[in-house]
């Protein structure tokens, strides 16, 4: 299942749908947030979460193309 959904996603960003996205949420001025309920070093069969070396990764990569706020600084912005 892994493996069907990497390759649905890759074909999705082939084709631009992201962009596509990014470009009409910033004409209709929507903030894009992004919420990790579970970031844990071991797997948790009942409700897996993200493990800490995949989420700096994560993390990493989206600092490379947005700038990440914490979710007070838009509150008070």
């Amino acid at each position: 299942m892994a493996c069907g959904r990497a390759l649905l996603f890759k074909f999705l960003y082939n084709l631009g749908i992201g962009k596509l996205l990014l470009n009409k949420n910033r004409q209709n001025l929507r903030i894009p947030i992004l919420v990790f309920h579970k970031i844990i070093p071991e797997y948790d069969n009942v409700w897996p979460g993200v493990h800490p070396e995949l989420f700096e990764k994560i993390i990493i990569m989206l600092k490379q193309h947005y700038k990440i706020l914490p979710l007070n600084a838009l509150l008070t912005a």
